[in-house]
């Protein structure tokens, strides 16, 4: 019986790892296939009009629900949370002006700008956006940093999907982290198009040295969230959740690391192009999203099943945007990256070091 069991697990193990190594090559196909198409044929393809206007939609959603309940901005006899909601409500009004101009701009095929009031204009905008979202995360963290704090909460593990998780003090460090690297990577992007290859260079290096204090911030695993006694991989969050581990992995091993290297080298324009605000807005939008839609349930304004469509609609309008910025990055450099992830773990500066090395070399 011992041998039979253990011939069954081995054909398991086999059969699960058999089909691990398939997906991987069919995401490996998928991506090379998208590397290699024109980001031209994608906006004729309508796709990035389809995911600007589904960020529209998501938008004009969340108004309508705002509109219904204003009390979510409304501040109680103990003035709990005063200085986020504030912050908030400015955050929410931008990223609605930022929606409009973008649908207004994708309703008349306006592809990029050209023009220099239009560039500055681009990056006041990217600017504002990212350091709007920073405040908005430091004032909840410092809001909510007693009522919040991990030993006083019954969560089975973090994330922001599950109706009986709520968001830690830490998880709100975690995700002040990855506001300051938007903020970075976009005056990183801006600057590298009016200098020459060494100086971009050095910006590189500026832009991932906020990897190198990474520990200072709190980590909270994905996984934690469909593997962790008391979670389902196979509930609607649990998949959920893995998803967005996958998109994480995505965003950091092509849309950050990848995408920087690749812009250091190359020197393009990249930030003025409407592909990238696209893609930009649609990042930042998601960024905050995810974390109001909770507020939302735990204040009974909506209901666990329609935030959870909700957050898949942004999650499918936002990612549409990233398929045409990839045309912009060396695909080599961003598989090495996500490689040396594996290999290497915890060393993003001396990765991102390597792979600099690896481009210039091919």
């Amino acid at each position: 019986r011992e041998r039979e069991r253990e011939r069954v697990m081995f054909c398991v193990g086999s059969l699960i790892l058999k089909k691990r190594v398939q997906c991987f090559l069919h995401l490996f196909s998928f991506l090379t296939m998208m590397h290699t198409i024109d980001a031209d044929a994608f906006y004729e393809g309508n796709i990035l009009k389809v995911s600007a206007h589904g960020l529209g939609v998501y938008m004009l959603v969340l108004i309508l629900i705002v509109l219904q309940s204003p009390r979510i901005f409304s501040v109680g006899r103990n003035r709990l949370g005063l200085t986020h909601k504030r912050a908030g409500f400015v955050h929410l009004v931008f990223l609605i002006i930022c929606v409009i101009d973008l649908n207004c701009d994708a309703w008349s095929m306006n592809r990029s700008s050209t023009d220099g009031e239009k560039l500055v204009s681009n990056l006041y905008l990217h600017l504002v956006l990212g350091i709007s979202g920073i405040v908005l995360t430091f004032t909840a963290a410092y809001d909510f940093r007693y009522a919040h704090q991990g030993h006083k909460l019954k969560n089975i593990a973090s994330g922001a999907l599950d109706d009986k998780s709520t968001i830690t003090y830490n998880e709100m460090l975690e995700h002040a982290f990855y506001q300051i690297l938007n903020v970075v990577q976009i005056l990183f992007l801006t600057l590298c198009t009016h200098f020459n290859m060494n100086v971009r260079l050095v910006l590189l290096f500026i832009v991932t040295s906020p990897w190198g204090v990474r520990h200072l911030f709190p980590v909270n695993s994905f996984s934690d969230n469909y593997t962790k006694y008391g979670t389902s991989a196979k509930s609607t969050t649990g998949i959920l959740y893995r998803l967005k581990k996958y998109q994480y992995i995505f965003y950091k091993h092509f849309m950050l690391h990848g995408l920087n290297v690749s812009i250091a080298v190359s020197g393009f324009d990249i930030t003025s192009t409407f592909y990238w605000r696209v893609y930009w807005l649609g990042l930042n939008i998601a960024y905050v999203m995810e974390f109001f839609m909770q507020t939302l349930v735990k204040r009974r304004i909506i209901c666990q099943s329609w935030m959870l469509c909700m957050n898949v609609f942004l999650m499918i309008s936002s990612s549409l945007a990233a398929f045409p910025v990839m045309r912009n990055v060396n695909f080599p450099a961003a598989l090495l990256s996500l490689v040396l992830n594996f290999i290497n773990r915890k060393r993003d500066c001396f990765n991102v070091a390597v792979i600099t090395v690896f481009v210039l070399s091919i």
